[in-house]
């Protein structure tokens, strides 16, 4: 039985969990889940249905396959659907939240185009810690590594695995995926 409540902490600091509501028994599909106090969760994917549907936060996840990065035409389905049906979904646009969790696989990919229009906080974590690249978030959040090339993930992304997806992938698709820019530091040769 999975419920969920609301959390308190008591004045000695101990965090307790008062039983507010639990998953509705008749709304478990893999697409949408709700809960006993009218809230809900649903996935949808690029270019699916968002029209008729509300939240107080919109999060999108890998909005662009990699095998898309060189379509034009996806990377414009993937903003046109963002700009123009995702941008209007939430209950409360003044405190609402847009999140936008994704690897940059081009220029002009998702994240390209809103950090150019602006009013996004933007936090970027490369694999290999590049310190003219660290960015403070509005709540003051700062990247803790200090020395450049410092990993993100050691015991997942070591330096062997880092070294073999450079190979894999080539210095632009590298740079994008692991750096978070989608052009590598010396640049692109044609």
């Amino acid at each position: 039985n999975f419920v969920r409540g609301e959390w308190t902490v008591s004045p000695e600091g101990e965090l307790a969990v008062e039983e507010g509501w639990s998953l509705s028994e008749d709304q478990n599909r893999k697409d949408y889940f709700s809960n006993t106090k009218k809230g809900f969760r649903i996935c949808t994917s690029v270019g699916g249905k968002g029209t008729g549907f509300r939240g107080d936060w919109i999060v999108v996840d890998d909005p662009l396959n990699a095998s898309d990065a060189y379509s034009k035409a996806a990377r414009e389905e993937a903003i046109r659907w963002w700009d123009q049906t995702m941008s209007s979904r939430l209950n409360d646009p003044a405190v609402g939240a847009k999140v936008i969790i994704m690897q940059r696989l081009h220029e002009e990919d998702l994240a390209g185009h809103v950090l150019r229009k602006g009013g996004y906080d933007h936090l970027c974590l490369a694999s290999e810690f590049e310190p003219k690249h660290a960015a403070t978030t509005s709540i003051g959040w700062r990247d803790p590594r200090k020395e450049p090339g410092e990993l993100l993930f050691p015991s997942f992304f070591t330096p062997a695995v880092l070294a073999q997806a450079k190979k894999d992938l080539g210095a632009d698709a590298y740079a994008g995926q692991h750096g978070q820019r989608p052009a590598p530091p010396e640049g692109i040769i044609f």
